[in-house]
């Protein structure tokens, strides 16, 4: 027998993620996760039924703390406040 260690992490949404979810979550996470397996969460368990849309512009997105932009390999801390942002465009 072995334990797995849960932490949560903060998630939050911009642009077209914020016109279709809250501006926020909560998100349970085993400890050691990484990016990419936030973005298997959210495909398999927010980004489903009316909001399957969402997966499309999830592939463009980009993930950051206030201070960098996270690669796919970075390893979630309990705690962690991450931003999801939309592809963006402006002048």
């Amino acid at each position: 027998m072995f334990l797995v260690f849960m932490m949560y992490v903060k998630l939050k949404f911009f642009g077209i993620f914020r016109d279709y979810l809250n501006n926020e979550i909560d998100v349970k996470v085993d400890c050691g996760s990484n990016i990419s397996d936030l973005k298997c969460y959210l495909r398999d368990e927010i980004f489903v039924g009316e909001f399957k849309i969402l997966i499309g512009v999830l592939d463009k997105s980009i993930f950051s703390t206030d201070i960098i932009i996270l690669s796919d390999d970075y390893i979630l801390k309990s705690d962690d406040i991450i931003y999801l942002l939309p592809p963006f465009s402006g002048g």
